[in-house]
């Protein structure tokens, strides 16, 4: 099993004033974990901005976006039923990119988790960072994916009780936010829900692609849903503040807890100025 780096918290002042090198060691790490940390939610959104001041994301100093990017989580809504949620060696939230159909895309988040009160088995999050899955691929195979959208139906809210099925375009590759590295952003939700692919060059799409397209997309799926050698894994501990990049880094969470066992603040990061339309 890989960890995630796992660091003793400093001070909220200490982290502030030493926000470079906190910025560094979350990008150098892609996903690092504070222990002990037990920072208000106010002073979690204060490092967010701190950090977009640093690394050029949204929000930042003198960006107020808390109504648009915080959430609260103890996975509750859809899983309270599910069988598997009493078992810490069954994945309970499945692994999962965040929108890749966003125009603006969420890029990054803090989690931090200020209640928890099970065993650090239970509740794991685990990860596989898409940048590298990306570099193991043949080269015409990287080739090929880079030029491809995929068009798949998804459901959107559109009220507080209705979802509406819609179609949408999404990049199967692309750089990535700090560091222009390829990574894959092929939606995780949807591997039945396909309408097809085009072509960034505008080449028509034979049936010979979709072929490849489809053998390329289930190595994908098949990877990150069951090559657990290529997994990072966090357990957690109440306090415990994590940074993660969500451009690259599709995740999923493990059972072994109940609703009121655990729960944590999030604050999402995007990649550009946020406005109403996502």
């Amino acid at each position: 099993m890989k960890q995630i780096k796992i660091l003793e918290a400093p001070s909220f002042n200490d982290f502030i004033d030493n926000i470079e090198q906190h910025s560094k060691k979350f990008i150098s790490n892609v996903v690092v974990a504070y222990r002990g940390a037990n920072f208000s939610k106010e002073e979690q959104y204060k490092i967010m901005q701190k950090i977009g001041d640093t690394l050029n994301w949204y929000p930042k100093t003198g960006y107020d976006y808390v109504g648009k990017t915080y959430y609260q989580e103890n996975h509750s809504r859809k899983y309270v039923k599910d069988p598997t949620r009493t078992d810490p060696e069954k994945i309970l939230l499945s692994f999962h990119m965040e929108h890749t159909d966003y125009i603006n895309p969420m890029v990054g988040a803090t989690w931090n988790m200020y209640l928890f009160t099970g065993d650090s088995k239970n509740g794991r999050t685990a990860f596989v960072d898409t940048s590298e899955l990306y570099k193991t691929m043949p080269e015409d195979w990287q080739k090929f994916l880079s030029n491809c959208v995929e068009i798949i139906k998804k459901d959107v809210k559109i009220s507080d009780t209705e979802y509406e099925m819609q179609s949408h375009k999404i990049k199967c590759v692309e750089n990535h936010w700090f560091d222009n590295t390829p990574t894959i952003r092929i939606d995780l939700d949807t591997q039945e829900n396909t309408e097809g692919i085009e072509f960034l060059d505008g080449k028509e799409v034979t049936k010979d692609d979709l072929v490849l397209f489809q053998k390329i997309k289930n190595f994908v799926f098949d990877q990150i849903l069951n090559n657990e050698d290529i997994r990072w894994y966090h357990e957690w501990q109440q306090g415990d503040l994590v940074i993660v990049d969500l451009f690259k880094m599709a995740h999923a969470v493990y059972g072994g807890f109940l609703p009121e066992e655990r729960e944590f603040c999030g604050y999402w990061a995007y990649r550009s100025e946020i406005t109403d339309k996502w």
